[in-house]
């Protein structure tokens, strides 16, 4: 993973990882590129989310509720 970071970071344009796979192998798999690197950026926004309510719930019991779980969540990833 450090050398694909080393060689789309030498891209002087925005959208390095997207540049790069498709200077080196073609425009398809750089949009594939594109859509997966936006997907796990996405992912790991709402699962370390996830993860801060369900650690929050052993110290605050209440988060473990649906309504109070939603609040918690929309403030840390709404604002």
């Amino acid at each position: 993973m450090g050398c694909f970071a080393e060689v789309a970071s030498r891209f002087g344009e925005s959208g390095g990882p997207y540049l790069y796979a498709r200077e080196a192998f073609g425009r398809f798999v750089g949009i594939e590129m594109c859509w997966l690197v936006w997907l796990v950026r996405l992912t790991a926004a709402a699962a370390a989310g996830n993860l801060f309510t369900n650690y929050l719930a052993e110290f605050w019991p209440d988060v473990s509720k649906p309504v109070i779980r939603l609040a918690v969540l929309t403030i840390l990833i709404g604002f």
